[in-house]
């Protein structure tokens, strides 16, 4: 697979960073094309833990040194204008990793609110059934924002093994998007838009660690 940023700078928006659109892209083109640089396969076992999935790829960086670079070369932060919080099964998590590791707690948790901030999620698909899934960081994917009312879709569900293998993400337009527009997508899937606002904000917090302010959310929060 080609790799492709071309059409994306990092840039200034409301809070904080995100993506810029360099030129104006047509709904169906391809977006973006990335090799994530920092990563982990989830194991059967960690299907089965309740703790979020940020709370994997935290276990990656601070265990794999590999990713460790990378991850610190991102010079990454957390999103201020939402609030990461991690849940009772995440603080166990945490926990019972910083005594493994010997890494300050203090620290897990600051990694682990980056993370919940900028990783995205790829799964391998067989016959409908999820076989592998992949939580992943890259240099730009990273800077992408979460919208309940995105503009692009991440090809997050794969049925092709070599395509899950070539640890690449891609971003598709799925409306049409302007030259200076923020170019943002769903942390969940592409259906994700369609599920009412409690829904949304539960979903976000379990899997994520965060509530979303995006205008779509902001606009649903006047109307209840």
């Amino acid at each position: 697979m080609v790799l492709n940023t071309n059409n994306v700078m990092i840039g200034n928006i409301k809070y904080g960073e995100g993506l810029i659109a360099t030129k104006n892209i047509k709904k169906g083109d391809v977006v973006l094309v990335e090799k994530c640089n920092v990563f982990t396969i989830l194991q059967y076992k960690d299907f089965m833990d309740p703790a979020c999935d940020s709370c994997f790829l935290v276990r990656a960086i601070v265990t794999d040194n590999k990713n460790k670079v990378n991850f610190d070369s991102f010079n990454l932060k957390s999103n201020q204008s939402n609030s990461y919080v991690p849940s009772k099964d995440d603080m166990r998590f945490l926990k019972k990793l910083s005594k493994r590791t010997g890494k300050p707690l203090n620290k897990l948790i600051e990694i682990w609110e980056i993370v919940c901030a900028h990783h995205i999620k790829v799964i391998l698909l067989q016959y409908n059934e999820v076989k592998k899934i992949r939580l992943q960081l890259s240099k730009y994917i990273n800077k992408g924002n979460h919208s309940c009312d995105p503009n692009t879709i991440v090809k997050s569900h794969l049925n092709s093994s070599e395509d899950f293998n070539s640890k690449t993400v891609k971003l598709i337009a799925s409306k049409d998007i302007n030259e200076g527009d923020e170019i943002t997508f769903s942390y969940i899937d592409e259906h994700f838009s369609n599920y009412d606002f409690n829904t949304r904000q539960q979903t976000l917090q379990s899997s994520c660690g965060f509530s979303c302010q995006c205008s779509k959310c902001e606009s649903e929060v006047l109307c209840l």
